[in-house]
């Protein structure tokens, strides 16, 4: 879910500048405007180290709505595309699909509006997602076709640049926008059946870079195999070795380990193994964050921080519900 968005406190600025640049006149400064594209979407990696959830939920919605009047303008412009798609898959998984699992928890009436939320941000990242896709000659139906043919990876190749960090995380949160929608709506026998190519999907920029967005690689091969009845190719077990593996590689991560919890752990109804690992995130769920002193220097925010702001909020509301769960 990193990179994208930018700190609620530039919003102001940004916004100025792009007054700037229009001036009030009828045309806008294309190259000054593709290099304010390039930046947010370069500079705005500075948001995967903010660990505070609600600061997230709430600076989101403002930061999108500056990258789409910037699109507005320039509705080709590559990189606005790409991290319009990791935005509005960013916030419907790391906001509203952490609302809703609570909610669903707790079984609030609220849980269906956090769930329809969800599903239109997905919607939204796929309708960028498309546009971006058709801004280098490529379209879902012709992936589609590709992948049935059994020549997607060759069809991603010839489309996109594996040593470009842009297309990589473009197809990376295209492909989970999409699996999360497919996972919110499985009695749609439509959208399940797609299931195999967001898998190609994620194949191509996994391949390339497995370590990529600190352990997420490993999160959604585990999710796929953990997901699906047997009978449409899941296998559970494996999807629990696929998230202890990167539990232990990517130890700083704790999103692993709610999602290993959430989609393996609680399923398979293994109450003492959910005990067993809460109790060893119970240090780190109660580390408080330290009182800032004037003239001392603090602790540093981590890349990656902003994982952990969703993984406590998902894990703090498993233990508020644990008498629930099994």
């Amino acid at each position: 879910m990193e990179n994208f968005a930018i700190k609620k406190g530039c919003i102001g600025s940004i916004l100025l500048g792009w007054l700037l640049l229009t001036g009030g006149c009828s045309t806008i400064d294309q190259v000054a405007l593709d290099t304010t594209a390039s930046l947010l979407a370069q500079g705005s990696k500075d948001l995967e180290r903010e660990d505070n959830w609600e600061f997230l939920a709430d600076s989101l919605p403002a930061n999108i709505k500056v990258l789409e009047t910037l699109l507005y303008n320039d509705p080709e412009n590559d990189a606005l595309l790409a991290t319009l798609i990791k935005a509005y898959a960013g916030y419907g998984f790391g906001v509203y699909e952490t609302l809703y699992f609570e909610a669903k928890l707790a079984d609030l009436p609220k849980q269906d509006f956090y769930r329809s939320q969800a599903e239109l941000m997905y919607s939204r990242a796929l309708e960028y997602g498309e546009r971006w896709l058709d801004s280098r000659g490529a379209s879902i139906k012709d992936y589609t076709k590709a992948s049935t043919d059994g020549t997607a990876q060759a069809y991603l190749n010839e489309h996109f640049d594996g040593g470009s960090e842009l297309d990589r995380e473009g197809l990376f949160f295209l492909a989970q926008a999409w699996g999360a929608l497919i996972n919110l709506n499985r009695a749609e026998p439509a959208l399940v059946a797609q299931t195999y190519l967001v898998k190609e999907l994620i194949d191509w920029p996994c391949t390339l870079t497995p370590d990529m967005q600190y352990g997420l690689c490993y999160v959604l091969y585990g999710f796929f195999e953990t997901s699906r009845p047997r009978m449409l190719g899941g296998n559970p077990e494996k999807g629990a070795k696929i998230f202890v593996e990167a539990m232990g590689r990517f130890s700083k991560n704790k999103l692993i380990s709610a999602a290993y919890l959430e989609y393996y752990v609680i399923p398979a109804m293994k109450e003492d193994l959910f005990h067993s690992q809460m109790e060893a995130l119970r240090p780190w769920l109660a580390r408080a964050t330290p009182l800032p002193i004037p003239g001392e220097k603090g602790e540093t925010r981590e890349p990656g921080a902003l994982f952990n702001g969703i993984a406590k909020k998902r894990l703090e509301a498993m233990l508020r519900h644990k008498e629930d769960l099994f």
